[in-house]
C-alpha cells in the first residue's frame, strides 16, 4: 500500500521537527511525541481504549493544528459513551469494535 505509519510516542525519539505536546486525561498527565506529520496529510487514528477522551482530543487538537486531515477513528474499546461526544464535536466518525 505504499501508507506510512506514524507512531505516537510517550518519550522523545529525537526526530528532527518533532513536537512535544502535553496531555492531560482524567488518570494523569504527560507528554506525547509526535514526528514525522505533514500539511495536508490524511490519516486515521487508531486507538486500542477510549475512556474519557483526554487523550484522543488531544492527537485531534494537535493533528488540526498541523493542518493534518483525520479521515477516521477506529477504536478496539470504549470503556463509556463519551467518545460519541467528540464526534460530534469534531465531526470525525469514531469507530469501536465493542463498548
Amino acid at each position: 500500500m505504499k501508507k506510512s505509519i506514524n507512531i505516537l510516542r510517550y518519550s522523545p525519539s529525537n526526530v528532527p521537527d518533532e513536537k512535544q505536546v502535553p496531555r492531560k486525561t482524567g488518570y494523569y498527565q504527560h507528554n506525547l511525541y509526535f514526528s514525522n506529520f505533514k500539511e495536508g496529510d490524511k490519516v486515521i487514528i487508531v486507538d486500542d481504549i477510549i475512556s474519557i477522551g483526554g487523550t484522543l482530543i488531544t492527537i485531534i487538537d494537535t493533528l488540526l493544528k498541523l493542518n493534518v486531515k483525520i479521515i477516521g477513528i477506529q477504536a478496539i474499546y470504549a470503556k463509556t459513551q463519551n467518545y460519541k461526544r467528540i464526534e460530534e464535536r469534531y465531526k470525525i466518525p469514531i469507530k469501536v469494535l465493542e463498548e
